[in-house]
């Protein structure tokens, strides 16, 4: 099982390279680097959130687990 730190530092890492992705993607679509960044750090912050959660509940869940 992960601790809680561990799961906060992987949260981090994963968030900056989707948040990289995220901009460049709005940006694609919005042709607007600001609105491609504010999209990118708006996604940032929930998706840092939805990821902490998501390792923690599965830190309980023994399927596949040795």
């Amino acid at each position: 099982m992960d601790t809680k730190k561990r799961s906060i530092g992987k949260s981090i890492s994963w968030r900056l390279i989707a948040t990289t992705n995220g901009v460049l993607v709005a940006y694609a679509v919005t042709g607007n680097f600001a609105s491609g960044f504010k999209i990118g750090i708006i996604g940032n912050i929930t998706g840092m959130i939805m990821y902490y959660i998501h390792e923690r509940v599965w830190n309980h869940i023994k399927w596949e687990r040795r």
